[in-house]
This record gives C-alpha cells, sequence and structure tokens, in this order.
C-alpha cells in the first residue's frame, strides 16, 4: 500500500502495489501498461500519458486526470462500484466507456473525439467545453447532463434519454438534424 506519496519519473518504475492512497503521478508514461486490479483512492494523475493501458476490476475512487493524454483505453473493465472520476484538460480521444455507470464522473475541456459511450448512464454530470467530434451516444442515459460550452455535439435524441439536458444553443441544429428540422 502506498499512501500520500508523490510519484514521477524520477522516482517510478512499475507499480507494484496493489493499493493507491491520495498519490500524486506525475509527468509519467504509462503506455501499454497494465494496470488491472489495482486501487486508486483519491488520486492525482497530472501530465501523465496513459495510452492503451488496461484496467481490469480496477477501482477509481475520486480520481482527477489533468492535462493527460488517454488515447484508445477501453474504461469498461473498471469496477463501476465506487468509480468516481475528472478529466481536466486532457484528451480521450477513441477511448471507450460503453455500458458504464458515469454519474460520479466528470469531463472538463478535454477532448472526446471518437469516444464510445453508448449504453452508458452519464445523468446529472457535466461536460463542460468539450470536443465531442465523432464521438458514439447510442442508448444513453443523458438526464440532466450539462453540455454546457461543449461543441461538435450530434446526438440523435430518439435513440437516448436527454430529458432536462443542457446542450448549448449553437449546438442545437445538430439535434434537430436527426429529424430533418432546421433552425432559421
Amino acid at each position: 500500500m502506498i499512501y500520500d506519496a508523490i510519484i514521477d519519473d524520477s522516482n517510478y518504475g512499475d507499480l507494484n502495489s496493489e493499493y493507491y492512497e491520495n498519490c500524486k503521478f506525475l509527468n509519467i508514461e504509462f503506455k501499454d501498461e497494465d494496470l488491472s486490479r489495482k486501487k486508486f483512492i483519491d488520486c492525482e494523475f497530472s501530465e501523465c500519458s496513459l495510452c492503451n493501458i488496461s484496467f481490469v476490476d480496477t477501482n477509481l475512487s475520486n480520481v482527477l486526470f489533468k492535462f493527460c493524454k488517454i488515447l484508445g483505453v477501453n474504461f469498461t473493465g473498471l469496477n463501476d462500484i465506487v468509480l468516481s472520476m475528472r478529466f481536466v484538460k486532457s484528451s480521450l480521444d477513441y477511448s471507450t466507456f460503453e455500458s458504464m455507470n458515469l454519474t460520479y464522473s466528470s469531463f472538463d475541456s478535454s477532448s472526446l473525439k471518437a469516444v464510445d459511450l453508448s449504453n452508458s448512464d452519464m445523468s446529472g454530470i457535466k461536460i463542460y467545453n468539450c470536443d465531442l467530434t465523432d464521438a458514439v451516444f447510442f442508448r444513453t442515459k443523458l438526464i440532466k447532463t450539462n453540455f454546457s460550452e461543449s461543441y461538435n455535439l450530434f446526438i440523435n435524441p430518439v435513440n437516448n434519454i436527454m430529458k432536462n439536458a443542457i446542450i448549448p444553443f449553437s449546438e442545437a441544429q445538430n439535434l434537430l438534424d436527426f429529424s430533418g428540422v432546421k433552425l432559421v
């Protein structure tokens, strides 16, 4: 178990411990790393690269990813019983969150290009100022989801539950395009 540690590229070897609490990971490249069956509680990853990492039965509870590059990651193996993640100014392009409970997560000023959010529950979360180019929403619960300042938002309101969702006016036409309605 590792508590209250600052781990950076100067003291990072492999993540041998199974449990990390209140740790900060700074400027580390985790490329192709297997983070399966590990627990991260109240941790922060800052300016890290987490490309193509593996999460199987991993716990992320109150974990912040800030200025991180997280490309092509399959998050569906996470243990979502206590799942709570925040992404700030991070790139999550080509990642998968399919069929996940993301109700205790948030995305702020991040890139979510071609991210798969199908069948996920994103009710009540905030997706602020995010690029959602080619993001996949299918049978996604978006009840009271706040998309303020987000852009490139193409969601079919017939195939998703969007009751009381908040979307920028500039993105309203994209939603109406699915029904053939045009704003003038």
